[in-house]
């Protein structure tokens, strides 16, 4: 097997990733995937007649708001961190890029909530080697955190050893950008990505050791040049003793292993993509029918050109002939007027339930608020997983910076915000602002406070603000495409 082979259960749902993926990308990635999201219609044979079908279509947003509108909602307060005074000056850039530990925290519930799974690294930066082959570690060196998305992480595996189920093998993928030429090469400024796996694998004696493998160009591959070339291999150490275990820990919504989970938003993409098949059918529609067209009857004469206007005059000497308009009613529409407003209904209806607990029996209005705002909704769920997660990130940090003896200190603890929903709030309630939010007619921010307060808008905040907020905050945002490798990092 190849250091590149995927993992059995990554290639079967490769698939389904990409869809959320494109999802939350928003209309430019699912219009580029053509036909796969879009079906042509029967009869639509020509390239240009469905070019410009997809191109009416509408894309609507609900996935990428839902996305930040359920993690905002987390985050609206911030997380609670248990650390020794020590580590708290590393939380302000936990990557070595400058991310700090609350930022990158928001990135891995967002990564979660959309694609359940995600991936951490804690690694440390290698020993300079002196001319004498001497290796050499900067004092200030320290452990660093690197984020790996889910279609970046291309195999693993576990083994029980001890009684125990142990993480064995990992292996990543990762874009490096290389520089084409040196000073003064004309490509001196000329860069390329390519593709690197990084494996994390237990050796025969339980020591984390650490491959580099390189892709090798397609177009110079011969039987004779492999696909990939080891670059690099080493076994990291704290205080000159190998570690004992793979420090990557995976995250899912409902646990930490290594076993593949669905997106809490799943069922919600469903009905997105759903909407923009009903809505690419009835802008198809409208386009075909939105304009009255003239007609003739019992007249013929081909050279005679018929203009409609104030100023043209129709001269036809058959007085058996007929002219009208054919003008379209509506009543076909309809139909796709009220599948496109049922979707949205559907996906303001399945984002809110993610704040809710699912119940088998009756309850009462009382009830029912108490179970919303419960410990045991989908999203809690998450969130107790996260907070589980980061702590053992935080507990392996430290233990690495030589901040703890203890591999797991129970001392170091992380806890995500659980209060989600007020108990002012009713499911009602909590349907039409997740369906508010979603349509783009309030901002997460209202969204939020909302659910604490249980209330309908914010104090003194016009219709005019929130839409000028939402602006702000849609062209501020970076585009986010899904990365070919994993975080920058110093190696």
């Amino acid at each position: 097997m190849a250091v590149f082979s995927p993992h059995v259960t990554y290639s079967a749902t490769e698939s389904q990733w990409r869809a959320w993926r494109d999802a939350y990308l928003g209309g430019s990635a699912v219009k580029t995937r053509g036909e796969l999201y879009l079906p042509r219609p029967a009869g639509m044979r020509r390239d240009t007649q469905y070019a410009a079908y997809k191109t009416r279509a509408l894309w609507f947003g609900a996935t990428e708001r839902a996305v930040h509108g359920l993690t905002g909602t987390i985050f609206r307060k911030a997380p609670q961190v248990e650390i020794p005074s020590s580590l708290a000056p590393q939380l302000d850039d936990v990557t070595l890029t400058g991310v700090p530990f609350e930022t990158f925290a928001e990135e891995l519930v967002r990564e979660i909530v959309l694609m359940g799974r995600f991936g951490v690294l804690i690694d440390f930066p290698r020993p300079v080697v002196t001319d004498q082959g001497i290796p050499v570690m900067d004092p200030l060196t320290r452990p660093y955190w690197v984020a790996y998305t889910t279609e970046e992480i291309v195999n693993w595996r576990t083994a029980q050893l001890a009684g125990q189920t142990v993480l064995t093998l990992v292996v990543l993928r990762e874009g490096i950008e290389e520089r084409q030429g040196d000073f003064p090469s004309p490509d001196f400024f000329v860069t390329k990505t390519v593709t690197q796996y990084r494996v994390l694998r237990l050796d025969e004696q339980g020591q984390y050791e650490v491959s580099l493998w390189r892709e090798v160009p397609s177009a110079i591959r011969t039987t004779a040049v492999p696909d990939v070339i080891l670059m690099d291999q080493y076994i990291p150490t704290r205080a000159g003793v190998p570690l004992p275990t793979i420090p990557f820990c995976f995250f899912a919504p409902f646990t930490l292993e290594t076993d593949v989970e669905k997106s809490l938003l799943d069922a919600l993409i469903a009905a997105n993509y759903q909407y923009y098949r009903h809505s690419a059918d009835y802008e198809h529609g409208l386009h075909l029918t939105a304009l009255p067209t003239p007609y003739v009857t019992g007249y013929v004469d081909e050279k005679t050109e018929f203009l409609i206007g104030s100023q043209a005059a129709w001269i036809i000497p058959d007085a058996a002939a007929k002219v009208g308009m054919l003008e379209f009613q509506g009543q076909g529409l309809q139909s796709h007027e009220r599948a496109m407003a049922t979707d949205i209904q559907n996906m303001a209806t399945l984002g809110s339930r993610l704040l809710e607990a699912p119940t088998a029996v009756a309850q009462t209005a009382t009830e029912v608020l108490q179970r919303s705002a419960g410990s045991e909704s989908p999203l809690q769920a998450l969130i107790l997983t996260a907070s589980q997660g980061l702590t053992k990130l935080l507990q392996w940090h430290a233990w690495w910076a030589n901040l703890t003896e203890n591999l797991l200190d129970p001392a170091i603890l992380v806890h995500l915000n659980m209060d989600l929903v007020s108990s002012q709030a009713d499911p009602t309630l909590v349907k039409t602002l997740m369906e508010a939010m979603l349509s783009g007619t309030i901002s997460f921010e209202t969204w939020y406070w909302n659910l604490q307060r249980g209330e309908l808008t914010r104090p003194e905040v016009t219709v005019e603000e929130e839409q000028e907020l939402l602006a702000i905050r849609e062209a501020t945002r970076a585009p986010q495409m899904p990365a070919e490798g994993g975080g920058v990092s110093p190696r």
